[in-house]
């Protein structure tokens, strides 16, 4: 079995022990590419295995009674523990057998409400409020895995966000890996074009367009620059290099072409 066969048992184990929540979050990261490319556009390949799952908490009032925190312990799931010495706060940890496990994180924008966040989370969880996050929840679609409906990003709302945000990471191959998200998703289904289109309409008409023209002027001078060449390097890891010779010049062509009716900001 493919290994991301067997880690996908992993997100369909979180999203069945998670399912009254389910509403109330947004699957985002590494997972989305991969509903988006197995269940919107019903391709052959899956973009790069990720294990790690991430939720966003939307910004709605919840009124069950019970938190997240109670229902993973109710499941027997795994504690990360972020301090040493202490139980709580804690990354939830979904196993599969004895050898599969994976965080799940939770993820939010600085404004989400710290009554949603305690009444739906729990305080007990590690919770991540992030800068330009609410980018991912402004437009999502439902993905059915199983019988659980479960919500991403629109696409073009990912792409938009991971070309916003990929250069506030430290590591150089996480960067990579963002811009390569970003491009896979530019490059794949029968709706790129017109995904590619609508990136562009974000770029210009988006509060945060210019940061995002901004990052590809500076990261997309060439086919040689680091955009470009950090895509390549993780793209030829993946299925992209059975079918792509050109990697770097197609990334850049690509990307550039959403902001080729923008001067170069001075």
């Amino acid at each position: 079995m493919p290994k991301s066969d067997q880690y996908f048992g992993l997100l369909l184990k979180a999203v069945g022990d998670l399912k009254e929540f389910l509403p109330h979050l947004v699957l985002v990261g590494g997972w989305a590419p991969l509903l988006y490319s197995r269940y919107l556009w019903k391709e052959e390949h899956d973009p790069l295995l990720t294990v790690d799952i991430d939720f966003g908490i939307r910004n709605l009032v919840y009124q069950g009674e019970q938190t997240i925190a109670r229902r993973v312990s109710q499941k027997n799931w795994g504690e990360h523990h972020v301090r040493i010495g202490h139980d709580t706060p804690f990354v939830p940890v979904v196993t599969v057998g004895k050898d599969l496990k994976a965080d799940v994180e939770f993820v939010g924008s600085p404004d989400l409400s710290s009554k949603i966040q305690n009444t739906l989370l729990g305080q007990e969880i590690v919770f991540n409020r992030v800068k330009y996050f609410e980018v991912l929840l402004e437009k999502t679609i439902p993905i059915f895995l199983s019988s659980f409906k479960v919500h991403v990003p629109h696409p073009v709302h990912f792409v938009f966000h991971k070309l916003l945000t990929f250069n506030q990471r430290g590591d150089l191959a996480k960067k990579g890996k963002d811009l390569y998200y970003a491009y896979h998703i530019l490059l794949s289904g029968p709706d790129r074009e017109s995904f590619a289109a609508q990136v562009h309409q974000m770029v210009l008409n988006h509060r945060y367009g210019i940061r995002v023209r901004e990052n590809i002027f500076r990261f997309f001078e060439d086919p040689h620059s680091i955009g470009p060449t950090l895509i390549a390097d993780i793209a030829m890891t993946t299925p992209i290099s059975t079918f792509l010779n050109h990697v770097k010049e197609d990334a850049f062509l690509r990307i550039k072409a959403l902001v080729s009716q923008f001067p170069r900001a001075v």
